[in-house]
């Protein structure tokens, strides 16, 4: 089960036990989750308030940067 919000990259990463990584073009943030074999898309919403869920992702990821640990 995917967890739809979350409150930093930190507790991010440290859920789903992984790095995070983030889109090198807009905030959008990507993690992998081991146990689903899948790559989960986060997005920050306005004001940065929170961490949402966006979709899992299908496809090769963007050019993306480690953003945790």
């Amino acid at each position: 089960m995917v967890i739809k919000a979350f409150d930093s990259v930190e507790s991010l990463g440290k859920r789903f036990d992984s790095e995070v990584f983030q889109d090198i073009s807009d905030e959008t943030l990507y993690v992998y989750h081991r146990t689903d074999n899948a790559w989960y898309r986060y997005r920050w919403t306005s004001g940065k308030r929170e961490i949402r869920f966006v979709e899992q992702s299908a496809g090769e990821l963007p050019i993306v940067v480690q953003v945790y640990p």
